[in-house]
């Protein structure tokens, strides 16, 4: 059988798998607001800096906006590491509607990417993003101690990486959560077809560093149960003709005086 028609076979089948695995996961498949990622880097010697920065001016400026209606949420994260292939902090903002996403193109005008003069003396906006809740689960955690994981990939088809990860992701992350390890996930995409680094954004909150420390055995442990679905297992196996995984990111919350 020819690589061709056995990676065809593959999609196919994770198709039919997805529409036969949907009733069991329909309370997460519909997305739920537009979502903007926004990145920045700055210099090493700049990081207590900007990090003290985002603590204090920026989360108060965050929550000022929040308070007028201008967004409806935000969480502010930052690299727990110094690493030159991703970013130093990130800003994920929720969007209830169109007319928000509006007046944050007003905002930037005034705040590049959300950060005053003295925020852009320290911090460089590099990237923004704005993307699609497709699936989510779990619950937020307690912010003062979570640690998030933030995984970008891109894709050989939308499709194909959706119905793989309804069928081989998402009873992962559910198990994951009842394991009590993560607090939520959720699965973003880029709400542009040509949206370059990444076409899907994994985010998983653990609910702390003792629960990330587990993070490969909950992992194991999850994959070992379901390893027992043949199902599970097909859509393990042609993994990699379905996504590319990108440089992972560990980052945590921006919280008031921590």
């Amino acid at each position: 059988m020819s690589h061709q028609v056995r990676s065809c076979g593959v999609l196919l089948l994770f198709a039919v798998l997805a529409t036969l695995l949907a009733p069991l996961h329909a309370q997460t498949t519909k997305p739920n607001a537009t979502h903007l990622f926004v990145t920045y880097r700055c210099k090493p010697a700049d990081r207590p800096a900007f990090l003290k920065l985002l603590r204090t001016e920026q989360l108060a400026r965050l929550e000022q906006w929040k308070a007028d209606g201008a967004i409806a949420d935000h969480q502010l994260l930052f690299n727990q590491f110094v690493d030159e292939n991703t970013w130093d902090a990130t800003l994920m903002l929720r969007f209830a509607n169109y007319e928000q996403t509006a007046r944050w193109r007003t905002i930037e005008q005034e705040y590049p990417g959300g950060l005053d003069q003295k925020g852009l003396a320290l911090g460089t906006p590099v990237t923004s993003y704005l993307a699609d809740l497709e699936l989510s689960g779990g619950a937020p955690g307690d912010r003062s101690k979570s640690i998030f994981v933030l995984i970008p990939y891109t894709w050989a088809d939308r499709g194909s990486y959706m119905d793989f990860i309804r069928v081989y992701g998402v009873p992962q992350f559910d198990a994951w959560v009842k394991d009590g390890a993560v607090a939520s996930y959720g699965v973003f995409t880029n709400h542009h077809a040509t949206g370059k680094p990444w076409d899907a954004m994994l985010v998983f909150e653990y609910r702390d560093i003792e629960a990330l420390g587990r993070r490969e055995q909950v992992k194991q442990a999850s994959r070992v149960a379901l390893a027992k679905e043949p199902a599970w297992r097909q859509a393990s196996a042609g993994k990699a003709e379905i996504r590319t995984e990108h440089e992972v990111v560990m980052a945590a919350p921006v919280v008031a005086g921590k």
